[in-house]
């Protein structure tokens, strides 16, 4: 940079005293004298970037699965992470009866009787129709409700319709309501809580419709060949989505009885 600046400052001299200069071979002189001065400043540069030290390539390595350190080579391609996907919702997480989805999940609840246990589910399944979302719980609409309650032989039934959320970001809302029938049997000393016949209402303002569960969440739609992973396609946002509801609500159930 310093000799940059100095060639420059020499010809804009050269060039004032060439007009000054009255004469051809004073002007030729002047020229020469220039020239000389613009090839040292060159080779000045020339040197100093010849004996300049190069850099060395940043080294990096990799340790192998025994515990091995290994250099990498300098144009190997770094390894992508595997992707870990959670075995809750692969193969066998959606278990189905009679050709349709179904979870049913048994809860001991020691030292009650079916009545107490029939009148606390009964409570919670009131309550829960009726939640409106925040704090981690999925909003209900207006179609969830009761629909069966039979005290003389503790059972209720509730259909219920909840909203999934898959994205929720500016100008971006991805989500369906998501439909299921809630079966609830109480026993002295034990509760059997069933979630069955489901199905989503997706994409309506677009000509969507109504999707049963078994075409959206299955083994056979969502998961691949492999058992490892999801198939392409959109199922993967509907069964993590609907595993993770029906995970929190027999949490919930099981907590509320334990209390």
């Amino acid at each position: 940079m310093t000799q940059l600046i100095i060639g420059i400052i020499a010809i804009i001299i050269a060039l004032f005293i060439i007009k000054k200069v009255v004469g051809c071979v004073a002007r030729i002189v002047v020229i020469i004298i220039l020239c000389a001065i613009l090839s040292i400043l060159y080779a000045t540069h020339a040197n100093a970037q010849l004996f300049k030290p190069k850099k060395k390539p940043q080294e990096s390595y990799t340790i192998t699965q025994d515990g091995q350190i290994k250099k990498r080579a300098l144009f190997e391609k770094k390894p992508k992470a595997e992707r870990v996907i959670d075995p809750k919702y692969l193969a066998g997480a959606c278990p189905e009866v009679n050709g349709k989805i179904q979870w049913q999940k048994a809860i001991e609840v020691p030292g009650k009787s079916a009545g107490e246990i029939y009148n606390t589910m009964l409570a919670f399944t009131k309550g829960y129709c009726s939640e409106t979302g925040g704090n981690g719980v999925n909003p209900k609409t207006d179609v969830s409700k009761i629909s069966i309650t039979d005290e003389a032989n503790h059972q209720i039934v509730a259909r219920v319709q909840e909203i999934l959320t898959f994205e929720n970001k500016f100008l971006s809302l991805d989500q369906t309501k998501f439909n299921y029938q809630l079966v609830i049997g109480c026993f002295d000393g034990r509760c059997l809580v069933t979630m069955c016949n489901l199905n989503y209402i997706y994409d309506e303002e677009r000509g969507g419709g109504q999707f049963p569960a078994e075409d959206m969440i299955s083994d056979a739609q969502a998961i691949n060949k492999k058992g490892d992973g999801f198939q392409k396609g959109g199922s993967e946002k509907f069964r993590t989505k609907t595993i993770d509801a029906k995970d929190a609500l027999f949490n919930r159930i099981e907590e509320t009885l334990k209390k």
